[in-house]
């Protein structure tokens, strides 16, 4: 018991104080996350510090018999491994990403193996003795080495201070970190200065209240607050996402127009047969290429369902809203879906004579209304579909009723899902790819209005559509058109695009002039020398593209007032419209409708959504 004197004690009490502290950090930090980096370094230096507290009160111990210099030896080196990791572990903290910090890193790690070496080689003390009348009280004889590594150890924390220092107010976390390292700097000046003199072990006490700072703001950055890592990798995978979504869009926006252009071929010319344009047929081939017809049509719709979704889904659909005559959108839809019509005994009940127009993008208002009737129709073998319109509460309410097979009460709610389907069965009775409904709700909710369903099991279904009202009396009447002939230009890069659109137009306007330009340049040569009435466009072309022929064709005073029909699959209509087009068709065109669109914008309808109209 000699051993434990009143100086012992306290000794003793302070590093088991440090011990403790830096033990139960070590525990915490490090075999809560070992993989993190600075949970490594900090477990590191705290390990280091448990030794030395340890080592230190075992030392004061004389009759446990430990070699002085060994004991020493212990203590120095890892007191050395603490103040190296006190610094690489602050700046690991701070997140500091400078070159000058990386190279005083590396230039720390460096003198960290040279210290090392110096202490256990003995070149830093001339050997450790007992200080007398003071039982485990030693002192060392340091050499000229000695003290300029003493220096250099200094240094670790010095300059671990002034850093955190001045990045304090860089982000809370590092606003009292400093004070850690201060507070190892106050210890090493009182060991050296006043430690000979009093005896107060002040040193052990800073050791301890500089583990404590560091270990509470590691545990809040690390152990309070977890996700801090997680939102980070989750900041990325999001940033990865996007650009993985760019690339998904752009490469949709390449194969659209690349399925488009042979389909509007397939489609063009199929119709064309149909009529006879090119001789007679029998009625089996006539049945074969209806066929033909209606899977190439269900092939363009699968594409542009899967476009529209992305689309929608990154805010790339841009709604150009207008007065729009409900009745003659109905009419429009119900001549869409006919072909499906025609194998099946379906009454079509019109309720929508009065109906009052409504204020919606045209094209987006005749998308939504042709998934609801062709989704009756699709499910309607016999009986009959009611379209009605009519005001109330300031919208204009449709509701199409069919007679169908109806919905299950437990599965309505996956109408409006994306690739969700009433019946999923390999062996399911009606195809399609479950995206239909999904778009059509985005658009209506897009326009401004809303849409539900009822439906009874085995009896039918009706869904209901609002959209805004646009309140208005009566509907402009039209100018009348002349019967002047057209001359034509039609520019596509494509063989197979050209002649559908020439055989089109010479089978629905054989009195009008039909001129073709194989691409951009050709097409502003021809522009210029035959100053056509009416200019067809297509957008995605080599060499020049539809933009630079559109903004040349505008800047020509010899061609700037010729109206300009985009034909083409046009993601960035607000584009079109600012560089002058008059109107966007959609490949495949209907020939009639490109006729009729034609004819309108060469007679000066503008044909634009009001908010590009010129007053």
């Amino acid at each position: 018991m000699e051993d434990l004197t009143t100086l012992t004690i306290i000794i003793g009490l302070a590093n088991l104080f440090a011990g403790t502290v830096s033990a139960a950090l070590f525990l915490l930090i490090f075999w809560q996350r070992p993989e993190n980096r600075l949970n490594q370094l900090f477990g590191g230096t705290m390990l280091a510090l448990t030794i030395y507290s340890i080592a230190n009160i075992l030392s004061r111990l004389p009759s446990l018999g430990l070699d002085p210099d060994l004991a020493a030896n212990i203590n120095s080196s890892m007191y050395l491994v603490f103040v190296v990791g006190l610094f690489l572990s602050s700046i690991r903290f701070a997140d500091i990403r400078s070159t000058f910090i990386r190279r005083v890193s590396v230039i720390s790690v460096i003198a960290f193996f040279v210290l090392f070496g110096l202490i256990w080689s003995g070149a830093a003390t001339d050997g450790v003795v007992p200080v007398p009348d003071r039982p485990g009280t030693y002192e060392a004889k340091i050499t000229p080495i000695g003290r300029i590594a003493v220096g250099i150890t200094f240094l670790y924390p010095l300059v671990t201070t002034v850093i955190l220092y001045r990045l304090r107010h860089r982000a809370n976390r590092l606003k009292d970190f400093w004070q850690a390292p201060a507070l190892v700097v106050f210890g090493i000046i009182w060991l050296v200065t006043l430690w000979p003199f009093t005896y107060i072990p002040l040193n052990a006490i800073a050791l301890a209240g500089a583990a404590f700072l560091m270990g509470r703001a590691v545990l809040r950055e690390n152990l309070f607050n977890p996700l801090t890592d997680i939102t980070n990798e989750l900041k990325i995978k999001n940033r990865e996402l996007r650009d993985a979504d760019r690339v998904k869009n752009q490469f949709l926006a390449k194969m659209s127009h690349e399925l488009r252009t042979p389909l509007n071929s397939i489609i063009g010319y199929t119709d064309l047969v149909l009529d006879g344009l090119y001789g007679d047929l029998n009625e089996q081939q006539k049945d074969r290429l209806e066929k033909v017809l209606r899977n190439g049509r269900n092939l363009l719709n699968l594409i542009n369902d899967i476009l529209d979704l992305s689309h929608i889904e990154i805010g790339q659909i841009d709604l150009y809203p207008e007065p729009v005559s409900s009745i003659d959108l109905l009419e429009n839809v119900l001549a869409v879906v006919e072909p499906q019509l025609s194998d099946k005994e379906i009454k079509i009940i019109r309720d929508f004579e009065a109906a009052p127009p409504i204020y919606v993008d045209k094209m987006r208002a005749q998308q939504i209304m042709t998934n609801i009737v062709s989704n009756a129709v699709k499910f309607t073998n016999q009986g009959s579909i009611r379209i009605s319109a009519h005001p109330k509460n300031g919208s204009v309410q449709f509701e199409i009723e069919d007679t169908g097979i109806g919905i299950p009460e437990d599965k309505r709610h996956r109408v409006f899902e994306e690739f969700r389907q009433i019946d999923n069965a390999p062996t399911r009775e009606y195809g399609g790819t479950g995206l239909g409904m999904s778009i059509t709700k985005k658009l209506v909710q897009m326009s401004g209005g809303d849409i539900w369903l009822e439906s009874e099991l085995n009896k039918g279904t009706t869904f209901f559509v609002t959209l805004p009202n646009a309140n208005l009396t009566s509907s402009p009447r039209k100018p009348a058109l002349d019967d002047r002939k057209l001359t034509v230009l039609v520019i596509d890069d494509t063989q197979d695009s050209r002649m559908y659109l020439h055989d089109s137009l010479a089978a629905e306007k054989p009195d009008w002039q039909l001129i073709t330009a194989e691409g951009g340049r050709e097409g502003l040569d021809k522009a210029q020398s035959k100053n056509p009435d009416v200019i067809t466009l297509d957008i995605m072309m080599p060499s020049m593209d539809g933009w630079e022929v559109l903004k040349r064709l505008k800047a020509n005073d010899a061609t700037k007032a010729i109206p300009v029909v985009i034909v083409s699959h046009v993601d960035n209509h607000d584009l079109a419209y600012k560089l002058g087009a008059t109107a966007i068709l959609s490949k495949p065109v209907n020939r009639k409708l490109l006729a009729g669109t034609l004819e309108r914008v060469a007679h000066g309808e503008d044909l634009r959504p009001e908010t590009y109209r010129t007053p």
